[in-house]
């Protein structure tokens, strides 16, 4: 299981035309574009997505891996065709971070991409805020592309939590590392992300201090994820082929 998923390259960029966010509060942990739009129907067997955004990071250099993660082949489709097929589950807009939407022509009446308008090598904040911006709704739900076994029931869970806090994320542990790339990100976040980045702080968590976070325990998340294989990611071969060993997902 990682943490931190060592994405290289999202983008950095300063939108213009969004409200600066007033009253920062300490943060409350509680248990608890140039592209085309898209369309596509849903299979009536699947759930109504939420009136939500979803997005998946897929702007890492993949170099530990040494070839692009998202292509990746698992059970007939490529793993950001996986990812992208869940969050179609939840969100009823899927969007696609990266530069280079030429690599998924398959993709493009699915999502929207959204560009690295700071270029690469920014880290996942920056990718945070293009999505923040870029987004139709207000929350965002992101994802890494590199996640096969992300469990729709929990992110439906995420989703339809009563809170109106700037931030919702799991936390495997105490002590441990929020998952920052299995959270959802609310746009009020964007001037207090904006400012950490103007200041060269790319941490993911580095602004939380700045809103008000809700933590999704362990408890909580073992009532839909018992083994936490949403978390399960692969940045290596080795890791890749353990996820491989394991494509249904269970235990």
């Amino acid at each position: 299981m990682a943490h931190g998923h060592g994405w290289g390259s999202a983008c950095g960029f300063t939108p213009v035309g969004f409200p600066t966010l007033h009253g920062l509060e300490t943060p409350t942990l509680t248990s608890t574009p140039p592209y085309t739009r898209y369309t596509e129907t849903l299979s009536t067997s699947r759930p109504n997505p939420l009136p939500l955004s979803a997005a998946v990071l897929a702007g890492g250099a993949s170099s530990r891996m040494g070839r692009d993660k998202s292509l990746l082949m698992l059970d007939g489709e490529r793993l950001i065709e996986r990812v992208v097929g869940r969050l179609a589950q939840v969100a009823d807009e899927r969007l696609v971070s990266t530069n280079h939407p030429e690599r998924y022509p398959f993709l493009a009446d699915r999502v929207r991409f959204v560009p690295d308008e700071g270029g690469t090598g920014q880290g996942p904040l920056a990718g945070i805020a293009s999505l923040l911006a870029a987004a139709t709704h207000d929350r965002v739900l992101i994802v890494a592309t590199d996640m096969p076994c992300l469990n729709v029931a929990l992110l439906r869970h995420m989703a339809s939590l009563p809170t109106r806090a700037d931030v919702v994320i799991p936390l495997l542990r105490e002590g441990g590392h929020p998952e920052t790339t299995h959270a959802i990100y609310h746009r009020t976040a964007l001037p207090a992300i904006q400012r950490r980045l103007a200041a060269g702080q790319r941490r993911v968590t580095s602004f939380f201090e700045d809103v008000t976070v809700h933590t999704i325990r362990a408890a909580e998340i073992e009532r839909f994820d018992p083994h936490h294989r949403s978390f399960v990611n692969a940045n290596t071969p080795a890791e890749w082929e353990a996820v491989r060993a394991n494509a249904d997902c269970e235990g």
